[in-house]
């Protein structure tokens, strides 16, 4: 991780530096930091790189294409589609996920709150944060994102 706050401290508008930086945090388990360093993508790479998003979608959908079961890629095109309120796609990520690692925290956790952000499936997003949940009850990251 520390290589990716280098590439930001270097040029604060990278956009592979803050997609490396939010990928390991999300393998790490931080995830309030991962939605920390995404408001900053908002705040800082968006004025810059207005297409930043696509091109972080896109080199995760490559990856995919190399690796359709790469959890790490898996996992950042999920992150990417919920931060950006693409919650059916969010879901769709994240099944695949959950196909390859069904013990993952992010894969539950994430899911569930995809499901009930989008309003429709709501029992299944309860089940699906309350599974997160049990996985590291004592997470504060956990609980942010519940």
């Amino acid at each position: 991780m520390a290589e990716f706050s280098c590439v930001i401290s270097a040029d604060s508008t990278s956009v592979e530096g803050h997609r490396g930086r939010i990928e390991a945090e999300l393998l790490l388990g931080q995830f309030s930091f991962a939605v920390r360093d995404a408001a900053r993508i908002t705040a800082f790479v968006l004025p810059a790189h207005p297409d930043a998003y696509s091109t972080i979608q896109g080199g995760y959908l490559e990856r995919l294409k190399a690796s359709p079961d790469s959890i790490p890629a898996l996992m950042g095109l999920s992150f990417s589609r919920w931060w950006n309120f693409d919650y059916a796609q969010a879901i769709h990520y994240l099944n695949r996920l959950l196909d390859v690692a069904p013990n993952s925290l992010y894969g539950n956790l994430f899911r569930g709150s995809s499901r009930m952000l989008s309003g429709k499936t709501r029992a299944e997003g309860i089940v699906d944060l309350e599974r997160g949940i049990s996985l590291s009850p004592a997470s504060a990251h956990v609980r942010f994102i519940a």
